[in-house]
């Protein structure tokens, strides 16, 4: 990588042709996983872990019809941070817990 500083939102997925971060916010990043499969997430997980050894969060859609798999995938990647969007997140909370990942 030719940059050293990171996002501090990666929206979508979306890098520019430079694969550069830049912090604007001074927060850990986060990947909008949208519309996403599990294939697409990890493949932009691993993509943040190669740009940077920092925290990074995952927020996931739950109307996402891939969500449950998806969910599998940040346990799997060991993502740090999860938030939810679009919908109630309880049938995912005692998974997490057990993963490790705090509730807040």
């Amino acid at each position: 990588m030719n940059c050293k500083a990171f996002y501090s939102i990666l929206l979508q997925g979306i890098v520019d042709e430079r694969d550069c971060f830049i912090d604007i916010f001074a927060r850990p990043p986060v990947i909008g996983s949208g519309s996403w499969d599990k294939n697409r997430l990890q493949e932009e997980i691993k993509k943040c872990k190669m740009l940077t050894d920092k925290p990074f969060a995952v927020n996931l859609m739950l109307l996402n019809p891939h969500c449950d798999e998806l969910v599998d995938v940040v346990i799997q990647e060991e993502v740090k941070i999860v938030t939810t969007g679009a919908g109630s997140p309880g049938k995912y909370i005692e998974k997490l817990k057990n993963a490790g990942r705090p509730i807040k």
